[in-house]
């Protein structure tokens, strides 16, 4: 995946980053993204070469947010990975989860 981080650099330059509207966790570092587009963009290639933070991401929201009511967790995709780990995480937020395949 090394060979693909000029190409993703290159391409996410051309890309215009609007402000979030909600807080948007980045796969590399399990936090949320940095406010710099520049700084954003820099994250966005590390994760191409560094493991995802799945389950780290949905510890850090259902400590954080323990009483809080999930209105609905949803995993796009082939598979159900991330579904089995929010079952191991938080079995109040698997109640509300939802599996789209596409």
């Amino acid at each position: 995946m090394h060979d693909a981080v000029p190409i993703l650099r290159n391409a996410l330059a051309g890309v215009q980053l609007n402000p979030s509207r909600c807080n948007v966790y980045s796969n590399y570092t399990g936090h949320i993204y940095p406010a710099k587009n520049a700084e954003i963009r820099g994250v966005i290639v590390k994760q191409v070469t560094h493991p995802v933070k799945w389950e780290q991401i949905q510890q850090l929201l259902y400590r954080k947010h323990r009483d809080y009511t999930f209105p609905m967790f949803v995993e796009l995709g082939a598979g159900r990975q991330l579904g089995a780990m929010l079952l191991q995480t938080s079995k109040k937020a698997y109640k509300n989860y939802q599996h789209i395949s596409c």
